[in-house]
């Protein structure tokens, strides 16, 4: 009941449950206190430390596991930065708390979601330092973050430290960030590696890989405006069970409009669309007008064939804008080529 009247907010209600549960004989515990302590700091953090002082009143321990609930109520949404998560492992070794794996895992999110990745790699040294042993979580959240840094040769040796760690397992979350460091850094090979030990991971898991892994590839495989490359990863996925995600999809619509490709890139607009994904119309919009420009800046070249071959060209590009809602001159003109003699 505690953890209901907590995640529906209804605070003063779950306080007065608990003044009821010590008023009938029942000593509330760190367990019972977590939840609440964890939807107060979401809310107000004073308020929750002041919670957590009362609880040390009544003889619950203030602990790691408590401390880690009111972290992650009061920095899950907006993050936190450096000194703010220092001063919170002061505040627990006030109380007797030690901060554990768990508690350097949130903080670290913390700080990468305040875009203060180095940040997280400095909690990662002083976990380190302090002798807390890091889970498979601790080291994927700092390659994120040298990730997010731009440090992709830092994150692939962080991904190295890992698997000589005994403690712990590379998972799919390592393994996704891996490809797409080596991808960002051309080392396609190598990405390639990472995606076989994608498949196997998620064969033993008997799940699908997601889509996160494979879309750092194709995406670039489609940077490079490599569509071979491109569509046979996207093929390789599909055979694993691997369901294409929008940021895989836009990707390739993307190069297929690099390409002049219109007829595909349309294709997979639309099948975008079917499977309720939104392409991005912004980026495209703005695209197709940089191509405009160009072939306003074109001269026709002399010669029937060569006009033809023009207009059959044209004919995909206008397609394109009337589905952007671009104007467009596929219904003012006619495509029908044996005609035109």
């Amino acid at each position: 009941m505690l953890k209901g009247y907590a995640s529906e907010g209804m605070l003063d209600n779950a306080l007065a449950l608990l003044d009821r549960m010590s008023a009938m004989g029942v000593r509330p515990n760190a367990i019972h206190a977590a939840p609440v302590v964890r939807a107060m700091a979401a809310h107000d953090r004073g308020r929750a430390l002041a919670f957590m002082e009362s609880l040390a009143g009544m003889g619950v321990a203030t602990n790691a596991a408590l401390w880690n609930n009111f972290l992650s109520g009061a920095y899950e949404r907006d993050g936190m930065a450096l000194m703010e998560a220092l001063q919170q492992i002061a505040r627990m070794g006030a109380t007797g708390a030690k901060p554990n794996t768990d508690t350097f895992n949130i903080l670290m999110s913390g700080c990468c979601r305040m875009d203060e990745p180095w940040g997280a790699k400095a909690l990662f040294d002083r976990m380190k330092a302090e002798g807390v042993p890091p889970d498979a979580l601790s080291y994927t959240t700092l390659m994120g973050a040298l990730v997010q840094a731009g440090k992709l040769e830092q994150a692939i040796e962080a991904f190295q430290s890992l698997e000589a760690d005994p403690r712990v397992e590379p998972d799919m979350a390592a393994l996704n960030m891996l490809a797409y460091a080596y991808s960002r850094l051309d080392c396609m090979e190598d990405a390639i590696g990472v995606l076989d030990r994608i498949d196997s991971l998620a064969a033993l898991e008997e799940r699908a890989p997601s889509a996160r892994g494979y879309g750092a590839v194709v995406a670039a495989f489609a940077q490079k405006n490599l569509p071979e490359g491109v569509f046979q990863i996207m093929q390789r996925f599909r055979s694993v069970g691997g369901v294409p995600d929008e940021l895989m999809y836009n990707s390739v619509v993307r190069m297929c409009v690099r390409n002049r490709d219109w007829k595909r890139a349309l294709r997979i607009a639309k099948v975008m669309e079917l499977r309720g994904y939104s392409p991005d119309r912004e980026v495209l919009t703005r695209m197709i007008q940089a191509v405009d420009q160009q072939l306003e800046e074109i001269e026709l070249v002399p010669g029937q064939a060569t006009q033809v071959k023009n207009r059959r060209f044209n004919e995909g590009l206008e397609r394109f804008k009337f589905w952007l809602g671009l104007p467009n001159s596929y219904y003012n003109a006619s495509w029908d080529w044996d005609d035109e003699e």
